[in-house]
Protein backbone atom coordinates (compact mmCIF):
# COMPACT_ATOMS: atom_id res chain seq x y z
CA UNK A 1 0.00 0.00 0.00
CA UNK A 2 1.23 3.42 -0.47
CA UNK A 3 1.54 6.07 2.10
CA UNK A 4 -0.52 8.99 1.54
CA UNK A 5 2.09 11.52 2.55
CA UNK A 6 1.67 13.51 -0.47
CA UNK A 7 -1.98 13.63 -1.07
CA UNK A 8 -4.21 15.76 -3.03
CA UNK A 9 -6.17 16.63 -5.84
CA UNK A 10 -4.23 16.23 -9.47
CA UNK A 11 -4.91 19.62 -10.88
CA UNK A 12 -4.16 18.27 -14.14
CA UNK A 13 -6.63 15.58 -14.10
CA UNK A 14 -9.30 17.87 -12.71
CA UNK A 15 -9.40 19.67 -15.94
CA UNK A 16 -11.06 16.98 -17.73
CA UNK A 17 -12.53 14.81 -15.20
CA UNK A 18 -15.95 15.33 -14.08
CA UNK A 19 -16.09 13.60 -11.25
CA UNK A 20 -13.38 15.44 -9.55
CA UNK A 21 -12.88 19.08 -7.95
CA UNK A 22 -10.30 21.20 -6.20
CA UNK A 23 -9.39 20.40 -2.77
CA UNK A 24 -9.99 24.00 -0.66
CA UNK A 25 -8.17 22.56 2.67
CA UNK A 26 -5.41 20.60 1.37
CA UNK A 27 -3.64 20.05 4.33
CA UNK A 28 -6.68 18.99 5.82
CA UNK A 29 -7.21 16.47 3.43
CA UNK A 30 -3.67 14.88 3.92
CA UNK A 31 -4.40 14.46 7.66
CA UNK A 32 -7.70 12.80 6.75
CA UNK A 33 -6.21 10.49 4.90
CA UNK A 34 -2.85 9.21 6.60
CA UNK A 35 -5.20 9.05 9.73
CA UNK A 36 -7.57 6.38 7.97
CA UNK A 37 -4.60 4.87 5.95
CA UNK A 38 -2.99 4.30 9.36
CA UNK A 39 -6.13 3.06 11.02
CA UNK A 40 -7.00 0.84 7.94
CA UNK A 41 -3.71 -0.87 7.51
CA UNK A 42 -3.80 -1.09 11.50
CA UNK A 43 -6.64 -2.91 10.91
CA UNK A 44 -5.33 -5.46 8.44
CA UNK A 45 -2.31 -6.19 10.51
CA UNK A 46 -4.54 -6.89 13.59
CA UNK A 47 -6.32 -9.52 10.91
CA UNK A 48 -3.05 -11.01 10.28
CA UNK A 49 -2.32 -9.97 7.04
CA UNK A 50 1.49 -8.64 6.29
CA UNK A 51 0.94 -5.34 4.43
CA UNK A 52 4.03 -3.48 2.92
CA UNK A 53 3.46 -0.16 2.89
CA UNK A 54 5.68 1.87 0.24
CA UNK A 55 6.62 5.87 0.60
CA UNK A 56 5.36 8.55 -2.44
CA UNK A 57 7.98 9.17 -4.49
CA UNK A 58 7.36 12.84 -5.52
CA UNK A 59 5.96 15.05 -3.66
CA UNK A 60 3.93 16.33 -7.09
CA UNK A 61 2.55 13.07 -7.71
CA UNK A 62 -0.28 13.58 -5.60
CA UNK A 63 -2.37 10.67 -6.42
CA UNK A 64 0.12 8.31 -6.67
CA UNK A 65 -0.89 6.21 -3.80
CA UNK A 66 -3.27 4.74 -6.86
CA UNK A 67 -1.07 2.51 -8.61
CA UNK A 68 -1.99 1.21 -11.71
CA UNK A 69 0.91 -1.05 -12.65
CA UNK A 70 0.14 -4.58 -10.85
CA UNK A 71 -0.37 -8.20 -11.18
CA UNK A 72 -1.09 -11.36 -9.48
CA UNK A 73 0.21 -14.65 -9.55
CA UNK A 74 -1.73 -17.72 -8.59
CA UNK A 75 -0.09 -21.42 -8.04
CA UNK A 76 -1.55 -23.58 -11.26
CA UNK A 77 -3.53 -20.74 -12.54
CA UNK A 78 -2.92 -18.40 -15.67
CA UNK A 79 -1.95 -14.93 -14.86
CA UNK A 80 -5.12 -13.03 -16.41
CA UNK A 81 -4.53 -10.95 -19.65
CA UNK A 82 -1.42 -13.33 -20.61
CA UNK A 83 -1.14 -15.45 -23.26
CA UNK A 84 -0.26 -18.87 -21.54
CA UNK A 85 1.87 -20.89 -24.37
Amino acid sequence: MVQPTNFGSNLDAIKDNFFMEKDDNPEQTKKDALVEFNNFTDKLKQKGVDVTIYQQCHEKATDSIFPNNWFSTHKNINIPGKNNV
